[in-house]
């Protein structure tokens, strides 16, 4: 009788009548029918003539399993490999059970014995042990082991990679309407792995396994149509609709957002924006966690919230975002949007950047170091040391800093003129303006190189057809000042085309031209238009143009004369860290002239003024150290001098004014995309069980 049970059973599930089907085979079942057995496990695992339990299912799948039915092995396996809401997840079970059926030649089973090895799930990890389970069970029929060894073939999984073979397995696959498959097909096409690249073969296979239900297929025909490749026009609606099909794939969330954020194809609404975002998130999407951080850090759909922002960059650069790293620097280093300016912050955020990977911001990095404050000291070894990491990584404008440093630094032990022209030279070849004016001024002034004026020229010529029209300035200087090339005519010339051309920078040109209406060289001699140009170049922030007017006012030269304006301006100009400046601001303390006599200040600008290259000022500290007699008055000198240098707090002043005035020479580049895109991943990890 229970054969007879299990033979009505199976006809009454044929015709799909399953609550009879499911009563004869329970009394087929109760006989000891191990494939009564099996279809109980089936019909409680899917609901079928019963509501849906699947801890009943493992029980009759158990029971026909020990009867030695491969198939209801295999799904009692799944069911420990996969868990559900009342059978506990046991990969070690669920091999048990694979391995059972596997042995005894069951395809799927034998399939999924290649997905254990391959993953390594409780069990040591061997792709060739993989391959092996995967060939068995491709000989068996399966074309799920056929896409997964082509797999291993295109990865180079246990085995070279090999597009040939890969190629074929995937062909094999998909001839049998392996969704999965087809997708790998298209991609193959696309880049041409194993064959010929072919975009619009690539499209008929995405297609393909798109219809097939394979979502990452999807996710591709949206890209083609959202940006209008391989000859299909540009059409948001379409990329929308395909994107929406895909909507188990991040990726897929992330450009939906994007287009409800823009209103590209769909009416811009920022709540469903956000509620795409905040979908792909849930799946660590990087790119929506930091789309999510912007909204809510320019207040689009949302309230801003500075705080929420920052966390969602945090959560974006966790999930491997390199640019959230970057961006979250970027806010600490700028202060930006409400948040407390921290370099140390900054620093520490670059770092994690450059650990997972990025070399883009050693730049930006050592940026901190070179300007020092809120947190971070002033270094420049540290900032040459990042300086050269960029360059070395193709930043050109590096390159010209690392040449600057060398140049310019206050350091001792980086200053060195041979080092900044190998390093301007190398930024000048790779078309930085500023740089090829850095070469010729240190041809002008004939260091680190013989002078070489007329080489100079060359360089401020290729300097201006770049870009860089401060270079006008270069070539005056050469003009106004040379031995043999002098002539005052094209001096004023290039000046005036620096003032029209340079804007806050035209300071140095200024303070020329009223050094030649002072000198009346090219021009009529008129201390009065010296004066007019010295004080336009005054208000250009142009430190020797300050010490020029002192001069004038000391000298009364077009102007009443005043040694208290004489010492404001010298004094303007010492801050400003003009050597000439501060030399001529210590002989007016030295002397009292415009301020009361105070030796021990003198001194302090004397030195300062030695220190920064001025070797006029070595016979005014020799005069002042020649004053000290007796042990006591050197040791009161030290003291009233350190007292003095904290009164004018000349060092640090004249550390940050020097910032100010390379920062004036040179600005960084800082490119800051407001609209991140999710980068195009071209995927190779998709597994199918």
């Amino acid at each position: 009788m229970e054969n007879n049970y299990y033979q009505i059973g199976l006809r009454l599930y044929s015709q799909t009548n399953y609550l009879s089907a499911l009563l004869n085979f329970t009394k087929a079942a109760e006989q000891n029918h191990v494939f009564a057995q099996f279809y109980l496990g089936r019909m409680y695992k899917h609901g079928q003539g019963t509501l849906r339990d699947t801890l009943v299912s493992l029980q009759w799948y158990l029971k026909a399993a020990y009867q030695g039915d491969t198939d209801a092995q295999y799904n009692a396996a799944l069911l420990y490999f996969n868990g559900t809401e009342s059978v506990e997840k046991d990969e070690l079970l669920a091999i048990h059970w694979f391995q059972k059926a596997a042995q005894s030649h069951h395809a799927c089973a034998q399939n999924y014995m290649g997905i254990v090895y391959e993953s390594g799930f409780s069990v040591k990890q061997d792709y060739k042990v993989a391959m092996d389970w995967y060939i068995k069970s491709a000989d068996g029929g399966s074309e799920h082991a056929e896409y997964n060894i082509g797999h291993l073939n295109l990865e180079g999984l246990g085995v070279d990679i090999n597009y040939d073979l890969a190629l074929a397995w995937f062909t094999k696959a998909a001839e049998r309407n392996h969704a999965c498959a087809q997708y790998k097909m298209g991609t193959m096409y696309e880049h041409g792995l194993g064959i010929k690249k072919d975009e619009k073969q690539a499209t008929v296979w995405y297609k393909v396994a798109a219809i097939n239900g394979d979502p990452d297929a999807s996710y591709a025909i949206g890209l083609i149509y959202y940006y209008g490749r391989y000859h299909v026009d540009k059409d948001y609606k379409q990329a929308f609709t395909w994107f929406q099909k895909s909507l188990n794939n991040s990726d897929a969330l992330n450009y939906i957002g994007n287009m409800y954020t823009n209103g590209l194809g769909v009416d811009l609404d920022y709540m469903l924006a956000l509620q795409s975002y905040m979908e792909a998130a849930k799946e660590d999407n990087m790119y929506a966690q930091y789309n999510i951080g912007r909204m809510y850090r320019d207040g689009i759909g949302v309230d801003k919230n500075y705080a929420e922002a920052i966390g969602w960059f945090a959560k974006s650069a966790e999930s491997g975002y390199i640019g959230a790293f970057a961006k979250i620097a970027h806010l600490f280093e700028t202060g930006e949007y409400g948040i407390e300016k921290s370099y140390l912050q900054a620093e520490q955020w670059y770092m994690k950047a450059i650990q997972v990977g990025s070399n883009d911001v050693y730049y930006q990095l050592a940026e901190l170091y070179y300007s020092g404050g809120y947190g971070i000291d002033l270094n420049y070894v540290t900032a040459l040391f990042w300086f050269r990491k960029a360059a070395g990584a193709g930043d050109a404008h590096a390159q010209n800093r690392v040449g600057l440093l060398y140049d310019k630094c206050l350091d001792g032990k980086i200053k060195n003129y041979t080092e900044a022209m190998k390093w301007y030279k190398r930024a000048a070849k790779n078309g930085v303006a500023i740089a090829q004016y850095n070469v010729g001024v240190l041809y002008e002034k004939g260091l680190g190189v013989p002078k070489d004026e007329k080489e100079a020229i060359i360089w401020y010529m290729q300097s201006i057809e770049s870009g860089y029209t401060y270079a006008y300035f270069g070539l005056g200087s050469i003009y106004h000042y040379s031995s043999n090339l002098v002539d005052y005519e094209k001096a004023l010339s290039m000046y005036k085309q620096s003032i029209e051309n340079d804007g806050q920078l035209s300071g140095s040109a200024l303070h020329g031209i009223g050094l030649l209406y002072q000198q009346g060289f090219g021009v009529i001699q008129s201390n009065d238009n010296s004066m007019r140009y010295y004080l336009l170049a005054a208000d250009k922030k142009s430190d020797i143009a300050f010490n020029s007017i002192g001069d004038m006012y000391k000298n009364g030269y077009g102007v009443e004369q005043s040694n208290t304006d004489a010492f404001k301006w010298y004094l303007r100009s010492a801050e400003a860290g003009n050597k000439d400046g501060q030399l001529n601001l210590g002989i007016m303390y030295f002397q009292g002239m415009g301020t009361e006599k105070d030796h021990n200040i003198a001194y302090f600008w004397f030195k300062r003024s030695l220190y920064n290259g001025n070797k006029r000022a070595l016979a005014y500290v020799d005069q002042v150290d020649g004053e000290d007699k007796t042990k006591e008055e050197r040791d009161l000198k030290t003291m009233k001098l350190a007292e003095a240098a904290n009164a004018v707090k000349a060092t640090e002043e004249n550390i940050a004014l020097l910032m100010a005035e390379l920062e004036l020479i040179e600005s960084p580049i800082t490119q800051e995309n407001s609209k991140k895109k999710p980068i195009e991943n071209f995927k190779m990890e998709k597994r199918v069980k």
